[in-house]
């Protein structure tokens, strides 16, 4: 791996990132869900809510919490605002 890149991958607290992770891995799920287990009933409108639902709950006690500061080279700012626009 080339230095910056591993300079950039270790300076950044990936862990703000985890909310977006969660519902993209979620999102993969449910296409996967509907491509191969897909029978006479069709839960996955089901599995979406609950999955947000959880995702939510989990963000209220504080997972994926925002450190305040900029990171990812000004991609991300984190605010008290930007707190509140991800719920």
């Amino acid at each position: 791996m080339h230095p910056i890149y591993s300079v950039f991958a270790n300076d950044n607290p990936w862990n703000l990132l985890l909310p977006e992770i969660a519902m993209v891995v979620l999102a993969l799920f449910l296409l996967m869900y509907d491509l191969f287990l897909k029978g006479e009933k069709n839960r996955s409108g089901t599995i979406a809510i609950l999955g947000q639902l959880i995702i939510l709950i989990l963000l209220a006690f504080g997972f994926g919490k925002q450190e305040s500061g900029v990171h990812f080279g000004g991609l991300l700012k984190a605010t008290n605002i930007s707190e509140f626009g991800r719920f």
